[in-house]
């Protein structure tokens, strides 16, 4: 029917071909720099233009967009080994392209395409740690006042959109400070975290911690109270499991080593029955199905925007939320 319906689509025209425009424009080769025209980005060696889950329709490509798109899925693979929260890396720039692309819609943000494009620089030589704690580049506040509908913390004049776990909309709230009572982070005035329940700064290198209520910085473990490095190949001990997240220490080596990731139903925990391999779920972090006490599960199956979900053994592709059974996907247009 020549009609593009994917999340990330090579343009077509009328008759579904694909532009035979020139090296660098949609549906030819990228240009030897790895980019592309404008508005187009750059996967799999191919210019292609994004369209917004499900629309069924191309969306107005914006430059800005893709290209933060780009630098923050290169940073992630680079820092965590995979494009987590993905299935893949071409996914990872699809779906966060239109993230980026609504933001840059969104009412009373406070996103810019310069300021898209400056925070693609800043991702692109930013360390892991800042790019783990949000600090890789800072966003304006948007314009949005409390208790205004919001889908994203650049909305709001307090950069806190309060969104319960399974909804998709929430109201702009001030963001809470240490030691608040909170159900998820975007509760918490930032950089600070929700953990157990309490909104935590993260600490660093040297500071106190405390394993069930006080995070470190990424690359940072709690280890006798302080928090330290314990980054791939830093020593541990495989029975206190003391490395950072999206690490384990490997009773093998007994040095921290980096998490495999298993796909959609794959075999995820210890999957050897010892303390040799942890395999996380890669399109869900953290998800792994495990009775109690048991050494090995599976990763969840994940559906697509508007499919069913329970928000336990089938779950949403990031950033769509199970919202009353179905994968919805965030856009700040619809919330009101």
């Amino acid at each position: 029917m020549g009609v593009c319906t994917t999340a990330l689509v090579v343009a077509c025209s009328s008759a579904g071909t694909l532009d035979t425009g020139p090296e660098g424009g949609v549906g030819q080769a990228c240009l030897p720099d790895g980019t592309c025209n404008v508005g187009l980005a750059c996967l799999s060696k191919r210019c292609v233009a994004y369209a917004f889950p499900d629309s069924g329709t191309i969306a107005p490509a914006d430059t800005a967009a893709a290209t933060f798109a780009q630098a923050d899925c290169a940073k992630t693979i680079a820092c965590y080994g995979v494009p987590s929260g993905y299935r893949d890396a071409d996914e990872c720039v699809a779906r966060k392209a239109a993230e980026l692309d609504d933001a840059l819609r969104a009412p009373g943000t406070g996103w810019t395409p310069a300021s898209m494009l400056d925070c693609a620089a800043k991702t692109t030589t930013a360390t892991c740690a800042e790019f783990w704690a949000g600090l890789a580049c800072l966003q304006k506040p948007g314009t949005l006042a409390v208790g205004s509908s919001c889908a994203r913390p650049s909305q709001c004049t307090t950069f806190t959109c309060a969104v319960a776990i399974d909804r998709a909309c929430g109201v702009c709230a001030t963001g809470k400070l240490g030691g608040a009572a909170c159900i998820s982070t975007d509760e918490c005035a930032f950089p600070m975290m929700c953990s157990s329940s309490v909104c935590t700064a993260p600490g660093a290198e040297g500071t106190a911690c405390d394993i069930a209520t006080q995070l470190c910085a990424f690359g940072l473990s709690c280890r006798n109270g302080k928090c330290a490095q314990a980054g791939p190949d830093a020593s541990c001990f495989s029975s206190d499991q003391d490395c950072q997240t999206n690490n384990f220490c490997s009773n093998v080596t007994s040095t921290c080593q980096r998490d495999s990731y298993g796909k959609p139903g794959a075999m995820c925990g210890w999957v050897k029955g010892d303390a040799s391999l942890w395999v996380d779920c890669q399109a869900s972090p953290g998800s792994c199905i495990r009775g109690n006490q048991q050494l090995i599960g599976n990763c969840p199956q994940i559906a697509a925007d508007g499919q069913a979900c329970d928000g336990g053994t089938t779950r949403c592709l990031h950033p769509a939320v199970c919202e009353k059974g179905k994968c919805t996907a965030l856009r700040a247009m619809e919330c009101k």
